[in-house]
């Protein structure tokens, strides 16, 4: 038998930042979600149960567009979208799967 070397994978320091990056915005949006039902509870304010979810991906949408437009990568996307109208099935799906 042949013994073989397990394969090593590098991680680029970018990619670590980004984890950690990742992690901590994790940790923030935990920490406002808990306030902010705190702040409802004091007002006697009860959420459905999709509520901060749903706020917190339209406010990750929001922000995505942002900084899309920022980049000049949405002109992009939509360049991109409009080139390949073979996938138009699949942006219809995948919008509505999201919501």
């Amino acid at each position: 038998m042949s013994k073989k070397k397990a394969s090593t994978s590098e991680s680029t320091p970018l990619g670590v930042v980004f984890i950690l990056l990742a992690l901590v915005m994790d940790g923030v949006t935990g920490g406002v979600q808990k306030r902010l039902l705190a702040d409802m509870k004091r007002v006697q304010v009860t959420p459905q149960p999709y509520d901060l979810m749903t706020y917190t991906n339209l406010f990750m949408m929001l922000f995505a567009l942002l900084i899309s437009f920022v980049l000049g990568e949405f002109t992009q996307g939509i360049a991109y979208c409009a080139s390949n109208p073979k996938h138009g099935d699949y942006y219809k799906k995948d919008s509505i799967g999201a919501i």
